[in-house]
């Protein structure tokens, strides 16, 4: 996990193979993570938009109302690409986008910010 977040956060061209070992304690973390690509992709078709990001830090909001959940939200996108090798089960790799390069801001965190405020006012 280390190697994976420090390839990231160095914007490292070096893709970084995912532990095959970790899909095998959840069967359906494969399905759900080839989807995602699927997804990704099938968006990225239709629309040109590339929603393939991976947020990192985290901010964590606790509303002052004891009976609200608290809120995660990442605080940065970086982009990114996820490789699956054909034929291969648990084959995936990640590295950082350097197509597009530029790291953003969550646009949702500043409508997170109204919605705390406005559930304390209740």
């Amino acid at each position: 996990m280390e190697r994976l977040l420090g390839a990231i956060l160095e914007r490292s061209d070096v893709a970084v193979q995912l532990d095959p070992a970790v899909f095998a304690t959840d069967p359906d973390l494969e399905h759900r993570l080839r989807t995602l690509v699927s997804r990704a992709e099938l968006l990225r078709r239709e629309t040109g938009i590339d929603g393939l990001y991976m947020g990192f830090p985290f901010v964590l909001a606790q509303p002052r109302a004891e009976s609200v959940k608290p809120r995660i939200a990442p605080a940065l996108l970086w982009p990114i690409r996820i490789g699956s090798e054909v034929g291969q089960r648990s084959r995936f790799s990640l590295s950082f986008d350097r197509d597009r390069e530029e790291v953003r801001l969550n646009p949702a965190l500043p409508l997170a910010g109204s919605v705390f405020r406005r559930r304390e006012r209740c």
